[in-house]
């Protein structure tokens, strides 16, 4: 086959390596990875069901949020890398990778200012009530006096961010203007220096956090030892106006016991960019709750992250093309 077809476009691709896209994306989104890929790679289009005999005739595959399977990477002896677009690996079958001796990489720090500003965004949405507050003037309630009584400042506020790499440090940086007072939770300690230029503290264990701070930011990736490990238990420790912001995975936190704790007092708010499962199922009891406010894992959904993720992987991909190493700064070790 000389060329792949992908949706309305078709792609030359004789003799020039082969990337795999697992991901059901748009045309204009293939379109785009196609000008910044330009004819140096042969964009393939996952066909589900097929991906396991398609990965065998491919030496890249490129996912955003679907499972890269052990099938999928013993199936041949053409891959050489597999690429996360955005940075959580949980869906790809690392050990599998590292049997193969195939590299896993991911865009590191990438995503990471979109990825705050969306944060910032969110606790300035819950604490201001922005939900409410629109829909009061299209409905015509005009909830002046009831927001005035019911909204909060950042300022003076403790904000805890768990998980403390690229996306947590911008985050703390954006921070600093708000005059709050940031903590970090993270197995990896900051450098006295980086704590000093971003104006957080390090904290010896979350159960400190706990009662202490009113904003709690995950940013962490999901491991097998963290799973859920936002649950009942912790929301009981927290303060009761206390809100949870997850811009990282889903499955950090137990649906349940926090629909649960929004329910019954025990947290004043969530903002949350991802869920256990997404899309997310209509009866899904989050959804009717007023101090929640959702969005469709889209924290990093900008153009101008889009761009600069493309061109990043695409360089990546082209180092080892060329039989280059790879920044270990992108690799999954």
């Amino acid at each position: 086959m000389t060329n792949q077809e992908i949706g309305t476009m078709t792609i030359p691709g004789k003799n020039v390596p082969r990337v795999l896209i697992m991901d059901q994306v748009s045309p204009a989104m293939l379109s785009l990875l196609q000008q910044e890929f330009t004819d140096s790679f042969q964009l393939v289009k996952a066909v589900p069901g097929e991906t396991a005999t398609q990965a065998k005739e491919c030496d890249f595959i490129l996912t955003i949020s679907q499972v890269v399977s052990e099938d999928m990477i013993t199936a041949g002896d053409r891959l050489k890398l597999i690429h996360k677009w955005g940075v959580g690996f949980d869906k790809i079958d690392l050990d599998a990778a590292r049997t193969q001796g195939v590299l896993v990489a991911r865009a590191t720090g990438v995503n990471a200012v979109a990825v705050a500003e969306a944060t910032i965004m969110m606790i300035l949405a819950l604490y201001r009530q922005i939900l409410k507050a629109d829909s009061g003037v299209r409905n015509g309630t005009w909830p002046k006096w009831d927001l005035r009584l019911n909204n909060y400042e950042l300022r003076g506020k403790k904000v805890a961010i768990i998980g403390f790499g690229a996306i947590g440090r911008a985050v703390a940086q954006r921070l600093k203007g708000f005059d709050t007072e940031v903590y970090y939770y993270d197995p990896i300690a900051a450098s006295p220096d980086d704590e000093k230029r971003l104006g957080v503290r390090g904290c010896l264990g979350i159960d400190e956090l706990l009662p202490l701070c009113d904003i709690f930011c995950l940013h962490c990736n999901l491991t097998e030892e963290n799973r859920e490990f936002m649950n009942a238990e912790m929301f009981s420790a927290m303060k009761s106006n206390a809100m949870l912001i997850n811009m990282a995975r889903g499955p950090l936190v137990n649906e349940d016991d926090l629909y649960h704790a929004l329910k019954e007092g025990k947290i004043a708010a969530a903002g949350l960019d991802v869920f256990n499962k997404e899309p997310v199922d209509p009866d899904n009891p989050l959804l009717k709750l007023p101090n929640v406010i959702l969005m469709p894992h889209v924290a990093s959904a900008t153009i101008d992250t889009v761009k600069l993720m493309a061109r990043q992987i695409r360089e990546n991909m082209g180092r080892v093309r060329d039989g280059k190493a790879v920044d270990p700064h992108f690799l999954v070790k």
